[in-house]
């Protein structure tokens, strides 16, 4: 349920079975330079690749903010223009990967591996300052309050299929341990985007629905 915050004013959001509703989220979308730096990291699980789905390449993503599970319209129509009236204006973070992870520490069940990013006060500012414009829109359809590791960015490379054992998951964080990483050079963004998450019979699916000038 989401939480009810002392200055909501209600919206009058009602959500029906035959009314179009978006899992959003603000992403950052890394070069097409960086690709190569992915599919070789990939490559080290080929032992396992049986049992791991991969991310397709032009997918891969930084998740820069969670926006909601089901927002309207409506909503997203208002957090995309409240999001352009800053258009120039927000933090250019300079985005250094680190090193391949396979979960979070001290996770029970990992089933992600990732790509950590290097911790910097400006990507952390940029997430603050997207989540305060849309808390301050009130819509109850969208998450107005931080997560304990909203700040904890990485980019998903690879995800272990619903099929993958315990042992599996072992033999993927043997692997992970022995991979020596290279970083490729770090990139500033020029835009994030307003992407869709789609639940499909192949996958989850990111449409990009909205391009916003840092």
């Amino acid at each position: 349920m989401n939480r009810r915050l002392p200055d909501d004013k209600f919206k009058g959001i009602k959500h029906r079975p035959d009314v179009k509703t978006y899992r959003l989220f603000l992403g950052i979308f890394p070069p097409e330079s960086y690709i190569t730096t992915f599919r070789n990291v990939i490559r080290e699980y080929d032992k396992e690749k049986r049992n791991i789905k991969v991310i397709p390449m032009d997918q891969i993503h930084l998740t820069l903010r969670f926006i909601g599970a089901r927002v309207s319209e409506n909503s997203k129509n208002l957090i995309e223009e409240a999001l352009n009236k800053y258009e120039g204006r927000f933090p250019k973070p300079e985005i250094q990967l680190k090193d391949i992870q396979f979960g979070f520490p001290h996770q029970y069940d990992p089933r992600v591996i990732m790509n950590t990013v290097e911790p910097n006060d400006d990507l952390d500012n940029l997430s603050d300052l997207v989540h305060s414009i849309i808390r301050d829109l009130r819509l109850l359809d969208t998450i107005r309050w931080k997560e304990k590791a909203s700040n904890r960015f990485h980019i998903s490379l690879a995800k272990l299929k619903e099929s993958a054992t315990r042992s599996t998951g072992k033999n993927v964080a043997e692997i992970t341990k022995k991979i020596n990483f290279e970083a490729p050079e770090s990139f500033t963004p020029e835009y994030i985007d307003l992407v869709e998450s789609q639940m499909t019979k192949q996958g989850i699916v990111y449409k990009r629905l909205a391009r916003i000038k840092l």
